[in-house]
């Protein structure tokens, strides 16, 4: 078995493993040669709108908003990037800052002015991560925006 190791590693194998595959030596193995993903999860926190409890007249709007319009503008944004169709990607991530910083959502307008800047550059490595965190920040908004609502608002799961 030595021999069979050494004359893989000769001709250029990274590692070597024999059969039976022993599952903790295959990990071990992996583990020399995988990186960590770049991107993990982080707690979501809860998160209100800064003008909820300043006009509670726009409750409504900001519900719709976290709950029904947001969702499905990630739908458009998540797809313009699978495509890499970044004009569109850069039209949808600047109309989310907007409405985001309309309404009070300052964390989402600086995570959509990232995107937009991102769509620029086409750089679409960068711009799934930032997706990722807009998705997470969404995650709280609802958490926030279930706690306030009066049971009207439906969530909805989609988020593909």
């Amino acid at each position: 078995m030595n021999e069979d190791k050494q004359q893989c590693l000769e001709a250029g194998c990274n590692d070597f493993l024999a059969k039976p595959i022993d599952m903790v030596g295959f990990v071990n193995a992996l583990s020399n040669y995988l990186t960590p993903l770049a991107y993990s999860p982080q707690p979501v926190d809860v998160i209100h709108s800064d003008l909820k409890n300043k006009n509670p007249e726009l409750s409504n709007i900001i519900n719709n908003f976290v709950m029904i319009e947001l969702p499905e503008m990630l739908i458009q944004i998540a797809e313009h990037l699978k495509n890499s169709d970044w004009q569109a990607l850069e039209t949808s991530a600047h109309d989310l800052k907007g409405v985001s910083g309309n309404l009070g959502f300052k964390q989402m307008m600086e995570l959509s002015s990232n995107l937009m800047e991102r769509a620029k550059q086409e750089n679409k490595e960068e711009a799934k991560l930032l997706l990722h965190d807009i998705h997470d920040l969404l995650d709280g908004m609802e958490k926030g925006s279930n706690r306030c609502s009066s049971g009207l608002v439906v969530k909805l799961d989609n988020k593909s």
